[in-house]
């Protein structure tokens, strides 16, 4: 394939100018007040629950996410693992409220993140482990009352 033109290129004369300038019909406003005027409407930022006090309560816990052939069982890895669900304030680049928690060992806590499983799966192993975390918490009296108000906002359930 070649580049080259068959036919020279030709000076072609500009636009000429009337003696009127053209008009607007009406003047329009700078760009930057067409923005600000866009972002009056917009919502407030989204609050999240977080505590670190209740993250920290998993270290030397059990794995109460149990996912058969994941879970390595112990303590020695377990972490609090965050709900992946939009209805517990998961977004894109936001965690989920620190009340929506599972204690769960290193390897349960992959397949929870990143296993290719089906949400629904991962779900129902997910779902039990959260109860099971909110009742040892509430056995351990470190429960704190602003986790169970959202808790129940979400899940509606008694203790």
């Amino acid at each position: 394939m070649s580049l080259k033109r068959h036919t020279p290129l030709k000076r072609k004369t500009p636009m000429k100018r009337s003696a009127v300038p053209m008009m607007r019909g009406k003047a329009m406003p700078p760009p930057r007040a067409a923005m600000k005027a866009r972002k009056k409407g917009k919502k407030p930022p989204k609050t999240v629950y977080r505590n670190q006090a209740l993250l920290d309560l998993a270290k030397g816990e059990e794995c109460l996410l149990r996912v058969p052939k994941y879970c390595q069982g112990g303590t020695d890895t377990t972490v609090a693992c965050h709900s992946n669900q939009l209805r517990d304030g998961k977004g894109t680049g936001i965690k989920a409220h620190d009340w929506a928690i599972a204690f769960g060992c290193a390897g349960c806590h992959w397949f929870i993140d990143h296993s290719t499983a089906p949400f629904a799966m991962k779900l129902s192993y997910f779902v039990p482990g959260l109860r099971l975390t909110r009742a040892r918490l509430i056995v351990l009296d470190a429960w704190p009352p602003e986790a169970e108000a959202g808790f129940q906002r979400q899940y509606g359930e008694a203790a």
